[in-house]
C-alpha cells in the first residue's frame, strides 16, 4: 500500500493529492487497529459504552459520537486512552508501534496545518506551526 513510489511521490509533488489521500487512508486504518487494541485490553469499560464505541468504528456518524462523549465514562475512557497512547509513543508496545503511532501523529500535524493555511485560522496555524521543528529536528 505504501511503496516508496507514491511516498517519493508525495515528497516531490508528483500526483500531490492521490499519495496525500493514501496517506490519510494508512493513518486512519492505523489508528483504528491501535484503539481496537486498547478496547480491547480494557475490562471494565460499560457495556453500553462498549457497545457505541464498537459501532462508530465500524460506521462512524457525527450524531453516535455526540451522545457518546456526552457521557462520564466517555471522558474517563479517552483519558486511559490518552495514556495509552504515551505508552505507545515510550515504547511500552513495542518499536513498531512506537513508529506507527509517530506516524499518525505527524500525519494529524500535516492535516492541522494544511486546514490552518486552507482556512486562514491563525490560532491553529500559530498552533501546528510551533510543532513543526520537531520534524526536522528529531534524534
Amino acid at each position: 500500500m505504501l511503496a516508496p513510489g507514491p511516498l517519493n511521490g508525495f515528497l516531490s509533488g508528483k500526483h500531490y493529492n492521490r499519495c496525500r489521500r493514501l496517506h490519510v487512508l494508512l493513518a486512519t486504518a492505523i489508528q483504528k487497529l491501535h484503539f481496537r487494541k486498547f478496547l480491547a485490553e480494557q475490562n471494565d469499560v460499560p457495556n453500553l459504552l462498549a457497545n457505541q464505541l464498537w459501532s462508530i468504528l465500524d460506521q462512524p456518524s457525527t450524531a453516535a459520537m455526540q451522545s457518546s462523549e456526552e457521557t462520564e465514562e466517555h471522558r474517563a475512557l479517552m483519558e486511559q486512552y490518552e495514556e495509552f497512547m504515551n505508552k505507545t509513543r515510550s515504547l511500552e508496545h513495542g518499536k513498531t508501534a512506537q513508529f506507527w503511532m509517530l506516524y499518525t501523529d505527524l500525519d494529524i500535524l500535516y492535516l492541522m496545518f494544511s486546514r490552518a493555511s486552507r482556512t486562514n485560522d491563525l490560532d491553529l496555524f500559530a498552533y501546528s506551526l510551533a510543532k513543526l521543528p520537531c520534524l526536522f529536528c528529531s534524534k
